[in-house]
C-alpha cells in the first residue's frame, strides 16, 4: 500500500500495449495521474518502446516469478492450482526485503547507464553488465559479470 501522502509524487509506468490503451484507459490514467504517467503517444511522458532495461518487471519480477511457478515439483492439475501457485510466489517475492533492495539498485545502476548514454539504446557491453542471474528463491539475483 503506498502512503497517501506519496501518492501525488508517483508515476504510473504504462506498458503501452494496444490492448491496455483504450481511450477510456488513457482517461483513467488522465484522471487518476494526472500528468503523472509515462507510456507511448499520446502519454505526457515517452517512454521508449522495447525498453525493458529499465522496467524491474521484465528485468526481474516475470523471470523470478516464473522460476518458482514452475520450479516446483508439485504438478499443476487446474486452473486454480496455477492461481494458488501464482499467489504464494508473489507473496514470496513480496516478502524477500533483501532481494527488493537489490532490484531498486540495479534499476539505480540502469538508469545511471541510460542517462551516462543521453538517455539512448545501452550499448550491448554495458548492458550485458546489468543482466543478473536469478534464482527461483533469489538468492542469486544479481551476479556480477
Amino acid at each position: 500500500m503506498v502512503p497517501r501522502n506519496a501518492r501525488n509524487r508517483i508515476f504510473f509506468m504504462h506498458d503501452g500495449a494496444p490492448p491496455h490503451f483504450g481511450r477510456q484507459v488513457r482517461a483513467f490514467l488522465r484522471r487518476v495521474f494526472g500528468t503523472r504517467w509515462i507510456g507511448r503517444n499520446p502519454a505526457p511522458h515517452l517512454w521508449p518502446a522495447r525498453s525493458p532495461d529499465l522496467n524491474p518487471l521484465d528485468f526481474y519480477f516475470w523471470g523470478a516469478l516464473k522460476a518458482i511457478v514452475y520450479g516446483s515439483s508439485r504438478a499443476l492439475r487446474t486452473a486454480q492450482d496455477l492461481r494458488d501457485r501464482i499467489e504464494e510466489a508473489v507473496a514470496t517475492l513480496a516478502r524477500n526485503r533483501a532481494v527488493l533492495r537489490r532490484v531498486r539498485d540495479n534499476l539505480v545502476e540502469r538508469l545511471q547507464a541510460c542517462i551516462d548514454n543521453g538517455g539512448g539504446h545501452i550499448e550491448a557491453g554495458r548492458q550485458a553488465q546489468l543482466l543478473r542471474a536469478i534464482g527461483a528463491d533469489g538468492s542469486v539475483l544479481f551476479v556480477r559479470r
